[in-house]
């Protein structure tokens, strides 16, 4: 199997652009195919693999406190956006029903901040559960769940047993159904092979917004 991993092994850039890839697969199935399966199957495999990325950004980058508060900015640019996909593709009125992914990436980057802090089990513990609490409170995108992805990938950090234990038990226990076949991004993130690649580090801020933005003009014309 490690041989397998060594000949196929992908960096973080191609495993990058297989979250893109399939994210945007999930929102055009969303927003247009609202009673197809597929492309919200296929989607799944997006929101762990940015988890992932997310640690390994935690863990090699230099500045985390810039990092945190990039993904705050980004998270209050995407919101409006988001809104208008949710708005059409679900008809829900409520926009503050639900918060973008960037605010439980954000969430998720702090837990990890607050908890290495102080190596105390009470402190971490009390840390999980006040963020956990913010991500329910505001309803962020795959709420809690979202969260404590984040911080399995990071306990279970050289462990790829750990993370797809971790990512089966969310999954299936706290959503089930569809969510399900989120297991199958545990395969691209075994692969990875600890290299960065090609920088594409602004990249994904834009292009999330952007690529909501330009789903609902499409979907408003048509």
């Amino acid at each position: 199997m490690e041989k397998i991993r060594e000949i196929i092994g992908i960096n973080g850039f191609t495993l990058k652009w297989i979250a893109i890839i399939t994210m945007v697969i999930d929102h055009t199935g969303m927003m247009f195919f609202p009673y197809s399966s597929i492309p919200r199957i296929v989607g799944r495999m997006a929101f762990p693999i940015f988890c992932f990325l997310l640690v390994e950004g935690f863990l090699h980058t230099h500045d985390r406190k810039k990092y945190a508060l990039r993904l705050l900015l980004f998270a209050v640019v995407s919101e409006i956006p988001f809104d208008l996909a949710i708005y059409l593709s679900m008809g829900q009125t409520n926009y503050f029903a639900q918060q973008n992914v960037f605010f439980t990436l954000f969430l998720g980057l702090l837990l990890l901040i607050l908890i290495e802090r102080s190596p105390k089990v009470w402190w971490r513990m009390l840390m999980t559960v006040l963020v956990c609490l913010a991500a329910y409170f505001f309803m962020t995108d795959y709420n809690m769940m979202g969260v404590l992805l984040i911080l399995a990938f990071y306990v279970f950090q050289t462990s790829i047993l750990g993370k797809a234990a971790s990512l089966a038990f969310l999954d299936w226990g706290m959503f089930g159904g569809i969510q399900n076949f989120a297991i199958l991004s545990i395969l691209p993130i075994w692969l990875y092979n600890g290299q960065r690649g090609p920088k594409m580090k602004y990249f994904f801020y834009v292009f999330y917004p952007a690529h909501l933005l330009l789903l609902c003009i499409i979907r408003i014309f048509i």
